[in-house]
């Protein structure tokens, strides 16, 4: 079941643990503006969307 079961396709090259209190989405987006630039941010959201639009582009041909 998607969401449920899935396991890691690789073994993580690091890993952080959240700060007690605060937001997992705020934590990431803040290692990810000390990490990247601005352009890279902005390429990185762009394929997340253009990966998105693809798996619904293939769920609403396979009527899933």
């Amino acid at each position: 079941m998607w969401g449920q079961d899935q396991t890691i396709a690789c073994t993580p090259i690091e890993t952080w643990p959240v700060p007690v209190g605060q937001s997992v989405a705020t934590f990431k987006d803040r290692l990810l503006q000390q990490r990247y630039t601005p352009e890279e941010l902005a390429r990185r959201d762009a394929f997340i969307q253009g990966v998105g639009r693809l798996f619904l582009a293939q769920n609403e041909a396979t009527g899933g």
